[in-house]
């Protein structure tokens, strides 16, 4: 990256900020560089600090640079180690879409688990019903559980 050139982050809400490359800082190993938000409208720019991330179209957050100002609130507080920039705003978007599928497809995995666990417990509702059924309602004292007990629902 060079002083200038520009990097996306999914800001929210359908939006996107566009930072600039304002400075490059070089310490031993790791080299730096110094951005510029575009989008921020409170009376100042926010800079932060950017690294560069698994690949040469990603960057990764580092710090919040002028963090000693007044107002500073924005929404560059939420800014998290790791937290990815590109380096055009198509790679941005596709970053957003795939953790928006990787969430849904979590979601799903987690709610077919408890589809699973509830169908299980149905199933042994519906055999102690059967069982109660047949033995004309003596079935509930000789330790068949109560309805409430399966499945740990009570």
């Amino acid at each position: 990256m060079k002083i200038k050139d520009k990097l996306y982050k999914y800001q929210g809400f359908g939006k996107f900020a566009e930072y600039i490359c304002t400075a490059i800082i070089k310490r031993e190993k790791l080299v730096m560089y110094e951005l510029e938000c575009q989008n921020c409208n409170h009376g100042w720019k926010c800079k932060i600090l950017v690294k560069r991330g698994k690949n040469k179209q990603e960057y990764e957050f580092v710090a919040m640079v002028n963090d000693e100002e007044e107002e500073y609130e924005a929404f560059h507080t939420t800014l998290q180690p790791k937290e990815r920039f590109f380096v055009n705003l198509e790679d941005a978007k596709k970053a957003v879409y795939l953790n928006a599928i990787n969430f849904k497809k979590s979601e799903i995995e987690k709610h077919k688990k408890v589809l699973k666990r509830s169908e299980k417990e149905l199933q042994e509702l519906e055999a102690h019903f059967k069982n109660i059924t047949k033995q004309g309602g003596s079935a509930l004292t000789s330790g068949s559980p109560h309805p409430m007990e399966i499945g740990g629902t009570s």
